[in-house]
């Protein structure tokens, strides 16, 4: 019966993994996209791309923790902490460009009213 479950458990996780990486890929592509339509119309990248590789990392991790339920060696363990350094440091850059912008687009508008 244990083993029936065991079983059943790792192949319920390795699906749910696999739709999750499938998520994050089609999130990708569809952010690549988006980001190539935008700079072919001269606009701001930066940030669509950004959000769309980071909602792209959350799946992956989600992926990466589930399989973390069934792992058994040290790689498993190895590859979510990539997974979320990655994320982390995409998160607060993301974050500091749009801080910068959102400073560089007051600062415009301050500038503006004064003349």
């Amino acid at each position: 019966m244990t083993e029936a479950l065991n079983s059943f458990l790792k192949q319920l996780v390795n699906i749910s993994s696999v739709c999750l990486e499938l998520t994050a890929i089609i999130v990708m592509l569809y952010s690549a996209i988006k980001s190539l339509l935008l700079w072919i119309r001269e606009k701001e990248v930066g940030v669509s791309l950004e959000k769309g590789i980071s909602t792209a990392l959350e799946f992956l991790m989600c992926g990466e923790v589930l399989k973390t339920t069934i792992a058994y060696d040290i790689e498993d363990y190895i590859s979510l902490a990539c997974i979320i350094a990655l994320r982390a440091a995409l998160g607060f850059e993301a974050s500091m460009e749009m801080r910068h912008k959102k400073m560089e687009n007051g600062v415009l508008k301050e500038d503006s009213e004064h003349k």
